[in-house]
């Protein structure tokens, strides 16, 4: 049985679920609503969220292929 969740685990979970909704973020990282929901997450987590996003949106080219 799964633990009852508190409401700041409720709040950051809606908002992990409306940014993947409208595809800001990617992240299924448990830890994300974790760090959200008691406060911890910090600039560098957004960074890493956020660039996921952006990386799978970049089409990849041959010349960037070629050059890793």
């Amino acid at each position: 049985m799964e633990p009852q969740k508190n409401p700041n685990e409720h709040l950051a979970e809606s908002i992990k679920q409306q940014l993947v909704k409208e595809n800001l973020i990617l992240t299924n990282d448990t830890q994300f609503i974790a760090k959200l929901s008691n406060g911890s997450l910090k600039d560098s987590d957004w960074k890493v969220a956020l660039e996921e996003v952006l990386n799978a949106k970049t089409p990849k080219t041959k010349e960037s292929d070629e050059t890793k």
